[in-house]
């Protein structure tokens, strides 16, 4: 059993006595700010691998050795570039729960970061200090305060003040190696996982487009549709043009009056307080019970459904009423 003292902070009760508390502006050299680099600045083939802060969400687990893109350096004005062992950190979010991303560098060449980057360079075991960095106990700090506003940001003021447990530098390679291994087993057990979700939505797919376009008699007599991506559907069915069936709704409202709803894969759902919010109350689109609602992000693809509830969507959702009679599950 080892011996455990008191960290002398509420929110991390006990460490391993060889263990200290640190500010994370004691413990690093410098935290720095990336510049530059739009999408336009994105080259294929750029003499300089580079990180937009976008990336660090969607492009990168907790490590990594290549830059998934390249600028040329002459497109970035004060350029500041990354190394082996720096720790990256998102600066801006949607989510509060997210601000503060960070990923760490363990490749060879020195890369660019692009603006809304915050470079950690330090001396302590990089894989480890970037896992503690990540952990929930850091996360709460960096969301601590933060408003749910449409976009949250953190700065390289507030990154130093985050209050980091650091055991010995021999440990903190033992302790990396640990979740190296046991992050390995995770994503591979979650890729196995993902690739029978990706087979049964698949699958899932073909079984409702089978019952939408063919019907459910296996012996109706059919006709073609004249519709390539169609084929053949059933005599006695028709085809028609959406704008038939629904019109669209424009109306604005007020999340105060309406209560905010979100358009999700699983559906239209009412809106988690976790989400970031706009100021702009009155900013929102009306949705009522029985409307089938569309959400247009491109990352958000497949957001769709019919409504059991009353309130308010962001405008960049498609929102329609039905103006003829006809099954909407259907």
């Amino acid at each position: 059993m080892r011996e455990m003292k008191d960290s002398g902070i509420s929110w991390i009760p006990k460490i391993p006595i060889n263990w200290s508390i640190h500010r994370l502006k004691y413990i690093v050299d410098s935290l720095s700010k990336g510049n530059g680099i739009t999408k336009e600045d994105v080259l294929l083939n750029g003499d300089t691998p580079c990180v937009r802060y976008g990336e660090i969400y969607s492009k990168y687990d907790y490590s990594f050795t290549t830059c998934i893109s390249r600028t040329n350096v002459d497109k970035v004005s004060s350029p500041q570039y990354f190394s082996y062992g720096d720790i990256l950190f998102a600066g801006t979010g949607e989510l509060i729960e997210e601000i503060g991303m960070n990923i760490v560098y363990l490749g060879d060449y020195d890369c660019l970061a692009g603006g809304d980057i915050i470079i950690a360079r330090h001396q302590q075991n990089p894989a480890f200090l970037n896992y503690a960095l990540n952990s929930g106990y850091i996360q709460s700090q960096k969301g601590f305060g933060k408003a749910k506003l449409k976009v949250v940001h953190i700065s390289a003021f507030d990154l130093g003040n985050l209050i980091v447990a650091l055991p010995p530098i021999t440990e903190q390679k033992l302790i990396a190696d640990y979740l190296d291994s046991k992050c390995a087993e995770f994503n591979s057990t979650l890729s196995d996982i993902q690739s029978q979700i990706e087979a049964l939505e698949e699958y899932k797919r073909s079984v409702i487009t089978e019952a939408v376009t063919k019907g459910l008699d296996p012996d109706v007599e059919m006709r073609d549709s004249g519709v390539q991506w169609i084929g053949e559907i059933p005599t006695h069915w028709t085809l028609i043009r959406i704008g038939s069936l629904y019109g669209l709704r424009t109306q604005k409202v007020s999340d105060i009056d309406y209560p905010p709803l979100s358009v999700t894969k699983m559906g239209v759902l009412p809106q988690l307080d976790t989400v970031a919010k706009t100021n702009a109350h009155d900013d929102r689109k009306l949705i009522v019970k029985g409307d089938f609602v569309i959400n247009s992000r491109s990352d958000r693809r497949g957001s769709c459904g019919i409504s059991d509830y009353t309130g308010s969507v962001s405008l960049i959702n498609t929102v329609l009423f039905p103006i003829t009679e006809m099954n909407p599950r259907y």
